[in-house]
């Protein structure tokens, strides 16, 4: 990897860390408010809205990709994060085991729901058609996804806490430097 690409990935990362840690701040704040209620829109569509935004702005603004398939990025970014956090807390209420031996599934089953949403949404960049950073973004959204929810256990940190800020930071960190090492050699 060159050292243009590598910057490249990291400012994606980062990005991606941002919007993450950001997101997840803004709904700790909204719950410190006790707006916490599943039927509050925004704690279903912020986190999706940021990271597509995040994903979808660069690309537009480099002519990597035209107006609709960011937008359909977006919308599918929106989905995928109620859809993963339904089917996680689905399989974390279904599974019997205790601890990890139910979290991490859980974890996993949503981190690869939301990506394998983002992912199929990310086909509409002509780049993504291409390479092997396809599976590898899914299974990335897995792994991360079982880790966060294991460390959330592990820490005792269930509800929106700091914990939070830190975790889905790396989520999107991940997920955005992915994204970033299937753009093509252009400075975005």
């Amino acid at each position: 990897m060159t050292p243009a690409a590598r910057s490249l990935v990291m400012r994606w990362a980062a990005n991606g860390a941002l919007a993450g840690a950001g997101s997840a701040g803004i709904l700790m704040w909204i719950d410190r408010l006790q707006f916490h209620d599943l039927q509050n829109p925004t704690f279903f569509v912020l986190p999706g809205l940021a990271f597509g935004l995040v994903v979808a702005l660069p690309l537009w603004r480099r002519g990597l990709a035209g107006g609709w398939p960011c937008a359909i990025f977006i919308a599918a970014s929106i989905i995928a994060w109620p859809a993963g956090y339904h089917t996680g807390g689905g399989l974390m209420l279904a599974i019997e085991a205790k601890g990890l031996l139910r979290l991490a599934p859980a974890g996993f089953a949503g981190g690869l729901v939301w990506a394998a949403i983002s992912t199929a949404a990310a086909l509409n960049f002509p780049f993504m058609r291409t390479g092997r950073i396809r599976p590898v973004l899914v299974i990335a959204g897995g792994l991360t996804g079982a880790l966060c929810v294991s460390l959330l256990e592990f820490l005792g940190q269930w509800g929106f806490g700091p914990v939070y800020i830190v975790l889905w930071g790396v989520w999107y960190a991940v997920q955005g430097g992915l994204i970033a090492m299937a753009l093509p050699d252009t400075d975005c």
